[in-house]
C-alpha cells in the first residue's frame, strides 16, 4: 500500500506521537504504534489504536487534567 499523502513509498511499522488540543486541554501520547512513510514521514494509526487514543484523551478531560504527556 503506497502512502496516502505522497504516494511515493510503502509505510513501515514504527511509532509516532499523537497530540490533541481542545480549548485549554492538551495531551501528547508517545510511542503510538503506526505505519510511517519513510519518504514523507506521514503516520497512520489503525482503527483500534485511534479509538484507544480518543478514549484516553476523553478520560483525561473528564478527570480535569489540562496538560498531559503519557505513553501509549
Amino acid at each position: 500500500m503506497k502512502c496516502l499523502i505522497c504516494r511515493q513509498a510503502d509505510p513501515m511499522e514504527g511509532f509516532t506521537s499523537i497530540y490533541f488540543k481542545r480549548e485549554e486541554f492538551q495531551i501528547l501520547i508517545r510511542s503510538v504504534p503506526a505505519k510511517i512513510c519513510p519518504h514523507c514521514g506521514e503516520a497512520i494509526v489503525d482503527e483500534e489504536a485511534a479509538i484507544q487514543l480518543l478514549n484516553r484523551a476523553e478520560e483525561a478531560v473528564n478527570q480535569g487534567m489540562m496538560d498531559v504527556v503519557c505513553e501509549y
